[in-house]
């Protein structure tokens, strides 16, 4: 259940662009050991969805209609 707190700040580690889409990555930091692939994390009011965890960073596929609904497309590395 998504509780609408905000347990920690992140930062971007790269956001890699195609022409449609973006694979986010995000340096979780302490919460890594608590999540795994699949789990749902909330970027900046955005829900995605982790699709691959390497240590502390997560990466995230975020879709062209996302890019274009939200401001997700703004982030650059150090976000």
């Amino acid at each position: 259940m998504f509780t609408g707190l905000i347990e920690t700040i992140c930062t971007v580690k790269s956001a890699s662009r195609t022409r449609d889409s973006m694979v986010l990555t995000v340096d979780l930091g302490v919460l890594a050991g608590e999540s795994k692939n699949g789990d749902s994390i909330s970027i900046n009011g955005v829900c995605l969805t982790i699709a691959k965890l390497q240590g502390i960073l997560a990466s995230f596929d975020v879709s062209s209609e996302t890019l274009a609904k939200s401001m997700l497309g703004r982030l650059k590395p150090s976000s």
